[in-house]
């Protein structure tokens, strides 16, 4: 909000950056997705271009996430931040040491990352409220690969698509990141180095 000379005060209205996520396929049940991670920390270079983002744990879904990850065959995992734990091994993020979980590393559909997908999608059937409010929906889904369908979001952040008629199985993807310190000059960005030998790149489903 910015002061006139007369003391009275203007709106400066900023247009909300519209987040959303790109599908392919064909369903007839009711997507869903449920948010289970949060963008902090953002690292931008000189060009604008993302260098860094830390994943954090939404408030109040740190036991179900944890005992997803301990369900999909995995011990040591971070109580207090377990999505990061989660994205730091098996998703498409940058990782020192690189993720030894080469069958999730390829594909978000195969190995422990698809196993912790399904553990919290069943947490979500035996408890509609164990993740919180859907977040984003999507009835039915006729979308080739070359016209993906956009489903539409609550914010940036780590998502889990559930396909209520089953014939799917579920999905974790990433929204993009924007750059809020270029305006809408910003555009949505991706880890430069995201996508390496096959990961899913963040906001991208393959």
């Amino acid at each position: 909000m910015t002061a006139n000379g007369d003391g009275a005060c203007a709106l400066d209205i900023k247009t909300p950056v519209p987040y959303s996520i790109s599908l392919t396929g064909q369903t007839s049940g009711t997507l869903m997705a449920y948010k289970i991670g949060d963008y902090d920390d953002e690292v931008f270079d000189q060009a604008g271009v993302l260098k860094n983002v830390r994943l954090d744990t939404p408030e109040g879904l740190g036991t179900v996430l944890k005992d997803a990850a301990v369900a999909a065959g995995s011990s040591g995992v971070d109580e207090d931040n377990p999505v990061g734990w989660v994205a730091s091994r098996w998703l498409g993020y940058p990782t020192d040491p690189s993720s030894d979980d080469v069958t999730s590393a390829f594909s978000p559909y195969a190995g422990r990352l698809q196993l912790f997908a399904q553990a919290l999608r069943d947490a979500v059937k035996a408890d509609g409220d164990a993740l919180g409010e859907v977040a984003g929906q999507l009835n039915g889904l006729d979308a080739p690969v070359d016209s993906p369908v956009t489903l539409p979001v609550s914010g940036p952040g780590l998502y889990l698509i559930v396909d209520s008629s089953g014939a799917s199985l579920p999905i974790i993807v990433g929204t993009k990141v924007f750059n809020d310190a270029l305006g809408d000059d910003g555009g949505f960005v991706d880890f430069v180095d995201a996508g390496v030998k096959g990961k899913p790149r963040l906001g991208q489903r393959r």
